[in-house]
């Protein structure tokens, strides 16, 4: 009767071991996400402030707090 073969267990452990130790640089799966979504909220921030200045306070206070979504959402995809 012969032995076990252990060549698969040690290509295994092997292939297991460079996982562990791989290491990699990671980054924005789509950069222009983030740079898109901070140009909107800029042009969002400034156009509620010209308006909150040309006294349309409704349509000035609705253009900050999309300026705000805007801009926690960037937030958010540069945290995550």
């Amino acid at each position: 009767m012969k032995g076990k073969d252990y060549s698969m267990d040690a290509t295994f452990s092997s292939s297991m071991k460079q996982l562990a130790e791989r290491r990699g640089q990671y980054g924005f799966d789509a950069p222009y996400v983030v740079i898109i979504l901070g140009a909107i909220g800029a042009v969002l921030l400034l156009v509620g402030a010209l308006f909150i200045w040309l006294q349309w306070l409704v349509v000035g206070i609705i253009c900050l707090f999309y300026a705000a979504y805007m801009f926690l959402s960037v937030a958010s995809y540069n945290y995550t």
